[in-house]
């Protein structure tokens, strides 16, 4: 029997969700803009979360939801300032709030700050999180870990994001499971590399090949070397 191609994306989403929560993975961080998203908002987008939403990709759109189904956090993580209007967006794109209760959101806006030293968990101090996203992501794992008693390791997070720096800042702080999206593919070939590379990975137990990139950058801001994880 065939299936709708909605039923078949459902199912695909909820096997990839299941197989990376059961390899040990708690929350799912993705970076906004050319990630979840195939533009770049600038923190300066001036039109409605509806038309924002159009631009969400339809692999984040249908492999976020089923994760929260599956039990699985997820946290957005932005340097956009614009988080009532991305928030919109999402919600628009998952279906309705009752698709986000298990979605939280990190922006530049001022809203969050970070718990002072001594209050940090165990398994995240001596991280630095003053750099790229490591910060907003371990806000969202210190709100869950405090509302929900449910402490969440680096080593339990998978993060996507477009930038090969945020990427390489996120490993060097323990979140291993870290990968780049390649914001710079046509909008269809990023959505089958997202789901080839992830379920290979997940699956399969295949090595991320080109999600497996990663940008080492020079200390002193004069060259980026790219290079593959082995």
């Amino acid at each position: 029997m065939n299936l709708p191609k909605n039923t078949k994306t459902h199912q695909r989403s909820r096997r990839l969700a299941n197989a990376i929560a059961k390899a040990g993975i708690s929350l799912i961080a993705v970076d906004f803009d050319r990630t979840i998203v195939d533009i770049h908002t600038g923190g300066r987008y001036k039109q409605n979360g509806a038309v924002l939403s159009a631009h969400v990709r339809p692999f984040f759109a249908n492999f976020l939801k089923e994760a929260q189904q599956m039990g699985l956090w997820v946290a957005i993580v932005t340097f956009s300032c614009q988080t009532t209007l991305i928030a919109d967006s999402m919600s628009i794109a998952l279906g309705g709030e009752s698709n986000i209760k298990r979605c939280y959101l990190r922006g530049n806006d001022g809203s969050w700050s970070l718990p002072p030293k001594n209050n940090v968990a165990p398994d995240w101090q001596r991280r630095d999180l003053a750099t790229g996203k490591t910060g907003h992501i371990y806000s969202v794992c210190h709100h869950i870990e405090h509302t929900f008693a449910k402490s969440i390791s680096p080593t339990e997070i998978l993060y996507i994001d477009d930038d090969l720096a945020n990427v390489d800042i996120g490993r060097k702080a323990g979140i291993v499971h870290s990968c780049w999206c390649p914001a710079t593919y046509e909008p269809n070939s990023c959505n089958q590399l997202l789901w080839s590379e992830l379920e290979g990975k997940y699956l399969h137990g295949k090595d991320l090949n080109v999600m497996g990139n990663t940008a080492d950058v020079e200390v002193d801001n004069k060259a980026t070397r790219f290079c593959t994880v082995v």
